[in-house]
């Protein structure tokens, strides 16, 4: 099964209804849960012929489920919102991030290459999903150790290597 099937099922079991509509700015998908109804997930109808796309934005929606509480989907008038609206997309996209890519196999396919593009096909996610794996991994570790005893670095959020 792949990762957008899996995002799917996992919606399912959480009881999270997707719906798809047409929306009118740059907006793809909008995680919304009011305290009187069940979770919905919006996303554009655009996403129906683009697989990768589909599974970047629903990936990082249903990260909104699992890190958000509270209406985020407010005017932002105020810097201190703005801020708070940039922690809250942090989270969701970290936890997509984990959820897309697990170390596990970032080690084993940058065995194979640690050429981002060839990555992200190798682990059939988006390139971008696999940026934002890195850079939140460089924050937090200099390094990942497989279970095979392979040590893939992390330089400066922007190159993977082997010693």
């Amino acid at each position: 099964m792949d990762k957008l099937e899996e995002l799917f099922k996992l919606c399912e079991k959480e009881n999270i209804k997707i719906e798809y509509v047409t929306f009118s700015s740059s907006v793809l998908g909008l995680y919304v849960k009011d305290i009187d109804t069940y979770p919905v997930i919006l996303l554009d109808k655009s996403l129906l012929s683009d697989r990768l796309k589909s599974m970047e934005v629903l990936s990082e929606e249903v990260g909104h489920f699992y890190t958000t509480t509270g209406n985020h989907a407010i005017r932002l008038l105020h810097y201190s919102n703005r801020l708070c609206l940039n922690s809250v997309e942090i989270k969701a996209c970290r936890w997509a991030c984990n959820f897309l890519i697990d170390d596990e196999d970032l080690v084993k396919c940058a065995l194979c290459s640690t050429d981002f593009y060839e990555l992200s096909e190798m682990l059939d996610v988006p390139h971008v999903m696999l940026l934002h794996k890195i850079k939140f991994l460089s924050l937090e570790k200099d390094f990942i150790t497989s279970k095979c005893g392979h040590t893939l670095y992390i330089e400066n959020g922007s190159r993977l290597y082997f010693k």
